[in-house]
C-alpha cells in the first residue's frame, strides 16, 4: 500500500511541475542530431572488420577499430563528447584512419563481431577503441571510454607521419 502511496506522490509531483507547452524530451548533446548524422557520414565508417582491412591495405592507413552497439548510452557518449564533439580528434581520425565501427548488437551478424572481440582482442565491453596496422594487428592496447576522453588523442598523434600533418595544420591557423 506504502508503494502506491509514494508513487502516487512522485506522479503528483511530477505532473505539478509541467506546463501546459509541448515540449520535446532531447538528451544534453555536445552538437545537435542533424550535425550528428552529417559527421557519422563524413568518417565513412565501415561497418565489416575484412572490410576494413581491405581498404586500409589500399589506403596505407591505419584502422581505428570501435567495439560499439546500438543499445550502449556509453557508445553513444563516446561518439557524441569524444569523437564528434571534439574537432582535433574527429579531424585526425576522418583524414588519417579507416573507420571501422563493429556493432556487437546487431542482429545481420549474430555474434559475428562480438566473438572477433572476444577471441583475438580478449576484450568483451563496449565501447572499446583499439588502433591497428592494415594487416588488423593491434597497435595498441584497448581503450574504453573513460580512458579515451583523456587519452584518444595523444594516441592519435603518436603515428609521427599523422603529429607531423597535425602539427603543420594546426600551425598555419
Amino acid at each position: 500500500m506504502t508503494k502506491y502511496f509514494f508513487l502516487s506522490l512522485l506522479l503528483i509531483s511530477l505532473l505539478s511541475n509541467c506546463n501546459d507547452e509541448k515540449k520535446d524530451f532531447n538528451p544534453p548533446l555536445l552538437i545537435d542530431n542533424d550535425k550528428i548524422e552529417k559527421k557519422l557520414s563524413e568518417l565513412k565508417i565501415i561497418k565489416d572488420y575484412e572490410v576494413g582491412i581491405e581498404k586500409s591495405k589500399l589506403k596505407k592507413k591505419p584502422i581505428i577499430l570501435i567495439f560499439t552497439a546500438y543499445g550502449s548510452v556509453i557508445s553513444r557518449e563516446l561518439e557524441n563528447e569524444v569523437i564528434l564533439g571534439n574537432d582535433s580528434i574527429f579531424n585526425i581520425l576522418k583524414n588519417n584512419y579507416i573507420n571501422v565501427w563493429l556493432y556487437v548488437d546487431d542482429k545481420s551478424t549474430d555474434n559475428k563481431w562480438s566473438d572477433l572481440q572476444v577471441n583475438k582482442f580478449k576484450s568483451g565491453y563496449q565501447s572499446e577503441i583499439f588502433v591497428l596496422d592494415t594487416n588488423g594487428n593491434k597497435l595498441s592496447n584497448g581503450m574504453g571510454y573513460s580512458k579515451s576522453k583523456k587519452g584518444l588523442l595523444p594516441l592519435l598523434l603518436d603515428n609521427k607521419d599523422i603529429y607531423l600533418n597535425y602539427n603543420a595544420t594546426n600551425q598555419k591557423k
